[in-house]
This record gives structure tokens, C-alpha cells and sequence, in this order.
């Protein structure tokens, strides 16, 4: 199978699996017990809600697929359509998956109805906040890894960014705030508020171990004799590209080669475990960086709308300069 074929073989499946898990943490522990977190989910149990003295149904997963059909059309025009097409399986496998899980009913048949209804509850709400909160956020991550997202509010978030230079977190934070305040309205119940804000909170940390550290860029500096063999595994194994430079020890006064190169956290965990076995002498350092720009990186520094709008201030900056020379 050629890398690029596995990588995307790679990437549907985390998808698909993030989803489904996803899908599992809010048909077992969230949606049963009314626990609005953010998101799209919240919205739809909201309606739901709110409908539910003249429908006598429960119409979250309807809405769920709505919202998610919608909101990926609107990515698709006025986001992009990179975006819109990465996020696509994920858009579609977590709420299929949902929709199966709470077809089954898994919170009642699981017996989690059963032990929320006896006894003291809040506590049990707490309980089921967290772990769904991070069960989410493990498959958000793993739709994250996958190169996607499960759609939804990531879509309202981009927008936020592209269309009102908002900085991705805080378009999230404040979405989600938005939402958990319309759960209150509705539901009139602080414990619930809470526990929405702690499972939010749960599901952000779990994002921020996993997703985080996946996606974190580590510095490898690796003084070594075998400079030609570590060079042809970054560049045939990672497909990545790094630079020599020579050193000089400063008690011995000797010579050597020190291979730098920046790599993501798979990448460097693999190279720092084989390195021992090409050269047992070698002196490696690794450390996190907090960004990296330029080169393959190719994120731009600024958002489209504040970068034109720097370009042209200084392009009237140089005009004016320009007509007081003459």
C-alpha cells in the first residue's frame, strides 16, 4: 500500500472511530440526563425539549442531523471547501452513529437510568458529566488526528474566525457559553448549568492530553558520529527535512556534527527510539516549542481580513512617504 493511501486509509478511520465514540459518550452519559455542554448536541436536546409538550417525542437526533446537514453546506460556500470536505465523515459519522446508540437506548439498558433515579443525584450527575465529557473529547481528538472534526458548532467557530477575526478558542468558549446559557433558560436548573460547564471543561482537558500532545512540534538536537544514517531516516522515513551544523565540545575541544530537525510528537517518539540502536553514543536533546513558522509549516501569521488590512496601512504609510519626498 502506498504512504499516501495508508495515511488516508489512516485518517477514515480515525474519523469513524472517533465518531462513534463521540456518538457513544452523549447517547450514554449526556443526552439522557439533559447535560448541555456546547455544541450542537446541546442545541438539538434543547428544541427537543422545549417542543416536546406538543410533539411527545424525543426529536434530538432529527435535529442533529439537521444542524449538522445544514452547517456543512454553509462550510462548504462560505468557509472552504478543504474544510468542508475533511470535516465531511466525521459530519456524517457522529451523529449515525448516535442515532444508533440512543435507538438502543444504551443509558436504560445499561442500567444508568436505573441507578440515577435512586437516591441522591446530583453527585451520579457529576459522575456521568465527566466521563462523558472526557469520552467526548477522546473522540474528538481522534477526528482531530484524522485530519477532520464532527462538524457542528466547528463550523459556527470557523466562520467566527474567517468572517470576525476571532482567534479559534475563544469563537468555541464563546459558542458554547451561548448554548450552556440557552440550556439554563430552558431547563431552570443550576445543577445542571454547572455540570454542563464541568463536562465541558472535562472534554477540553481530554482534547488538550491527547489531541495536544499528538499535535505538539518537538526541537531534536542529536549529537552523533552517525550523521548520514539519522539524516536518511528523517528525510525517507518521516519525509521531513533537517540541518547539520558542526560543534565543538567545550572541555574536549572536539569536533562533531549535531543533527537539528523539528518534528511533530509521533515522529520525534520514533526517531528518539531508534536512535540508541544506529548510535549508542549519541547525545540527544528534546524539547517543546511552542510554534513553528515558515517553511512546510504554512500557516499564515494573521487572519485574512487583519493581514490586508496591515498590507494596506503600510502600503498608505509608504504613499505618504513617498508624496513628502517630492
Amino acid at each position: 500500500m502506498k504512504p499516501q493511501t495508508k495515511q488516508k486509509t489512516r485518517n477514515i478511520l480515525l474519523l469513524l472511530f472517533g465518531g462513534a465514540l463521540t456518538g457513544f459518550a452523549n447517547a450514554l452519559f449526556i443526552v439522557p440526563f439533559s447535560i448541555v455542554k456546547g455544541g450542537m448536541t446541546s442545541v438539538a436536546m434543547i428544541l427537543s425539549s422545549w417542543i416536546f409538550p406538543w410533539t411527545n417525542m424525543d426529536l434530538t437526533t432529527y435535529f442533529l442531523w439537521g444542524f449538522n446537514v445544514i452547517l456543512w453546506f454553509i462550510a462548504f460556500f462560505f468557509v472552504s471547501k478543504e474544510f468542508a470536505i475533511s470535516s465531511l465523515i466525521g459530519t456524517i459519522a457522529y451523529p449515525l452513529f448516535y442515532s444508533l446508540f440512543s435507538a438502543f437506548n444504551l443509558a436504560d439498558h445499561m442500567g444508568l437510568i436505573a441507578y440515577f433515579n435512586e437516591g441522591e443525584q446530583t453527585s451520579k450527575l457529576i459522575l456521568f458529566g465527566i466521563a462523558g465529557g472526557v469520552l467526548n473529547g477522546i473522540g474528538l481528538s481522534l477526528c482531530f488526528m484524522g485530519k477532520g472534526s464532527t462538524g457542528g458548532s466547528d463550523v459556527l467557530a470557523a466562520l467566527m474566525v474567517k468572517y470576525a477575526n476571532f482567534k479559534q478558542e475563544n469563537a468555541s468558549l464563546l459558542i458554547d457559553a451561548i448554548i450552556v446559557l440557552l440550556g439554563f433558560a430552558c431547563y431552570q436548573d443550576w445543577g445542571k448549568a454547572l455540570v454542563g460547564i464541568l463536562t465541558a471543561v472535562a472534554s477540553s482537558v481530554a482534547v488538550k492530553l491527547l489531541y495536544g500532545k499528538y499535535n505538539t512540534v518537538y526541537v531534536l538536537d542529536i549529537l552523533t558520529d552517525q550523521v548520514d544514517e539519522i539524516q536518511k531516516i528523517v528525510s525517507e522515513e518521516l519525509h521531513d527535512t533537517c540541518t547539520i551544523y558542526t560543534v565543538q565540545g567545550g572541555y574536549s575541544k572536539k569536533t562533531m556534527q549535531v543533527v537539528h530537525c523539528v518534528l511533530v510528537y509521533r515522529e520525534a517518539k520514533f526517531l528518539k527510539g531508534i536512535i540508541p540502536s544506529i548510535d549508542p553514543n549519541a547525545f540527544v536533546s528534546s524539547y517543546e516549542t511552542s510554534a513553528v513558522f515558515g517553511g512546510s509549516t504554512g500557516d499564515a501569521y494573521l487572519p485574512k481580513r487583519q493581514k490586508e488590512k496591515f498590507l494596506r496601512k503600510m502600503n498608505e504609510e509608504e504613499q505618504k512617504k513617498e508624496n513628502h519626498e517630492l
